[in-house]
């Protein structure tokens, strides 16, 4: 995910810029990255929707 994607959204719809990062150094390698919007019942754990990465250190 790159610093110029765009918005995303929170889990109540809303536009909301960028806040949430998982920054590495260099030498880590970055596999994946992925948005949650895992919810049980339609609610979220949240208010905002979890950044998850698969990485080698």
């Amino acid at each position: 995910m790159c610093a110029d994607s765009p918005p995303r959204h929170t889990p109540s719809g809303a536009e909301e810029p960028r806040i949430d990062w998982i920054l590495v150094t260099p030498g880590a390698t970055v596999h994946r990255a992925s948005v949650s919007t895992f919810a049980v019942d339609g609610q979220f754990p949240s208010d905002h929707l979890p950044v998850l990465a698969s990485l080698t250190l």
